[in-house]
């Protein structure tokens, strides 16, 4: 987490973009500052959106996107990832270009409740 400028999660409820403050280690999300705890968990699920499988050889139907993921690091670095529908349970995952790995969906799932549930008044 110390060397992460900011992630993005847009997703069909919304768009969500937690920056973290250099040196304070404040978090907000689209502006109102959120609980550092509640930050943690959801950085957690977040760098947990990783490949369940492999996918080689399949062509990607053209579809709008199901998520997108964009990571900061402070160093300017940037990593973007999009999940595009697989089959019922699994994204295919497109990074750096490349679209060989599927993920399941509810990785995703539960990390928009994680963040729905940091940003609920």
């Amino acid at each position: 987490i110390d060397q992460v400028q900011s992630i993005q999660v847009s997703v069909s409820t919304g768009d969500y973009i937690f920056t973290v403050e250099p040196g304070t280690g404040l978090v907000s999300c689209n502006g109102r500052y959120v609980d550092q705890s509640a930050f943690s968990g959801i950085f957690f699920k977040y760098i947990g959106l990783i490949a369940d499988g492999a996918d080689l050889g399949h062509a990607v139907p053209p579809q709008e996107a199901v998520a997108y993921f964009r990571t900061t690091l402070l160093d300017g670095s940037v990593t973007e990832m999009t999940a595009y529908g697989r089959d019922q349970g699994t994204c295919y995952m497109k990074l750096d270009g490349e679209t060989v790995y599927y993920l399941e969906t509810g990785r995703i799932t539960e990390l928009v409740s994680r963040i729905q549930e940091a940003l609920a008044p």
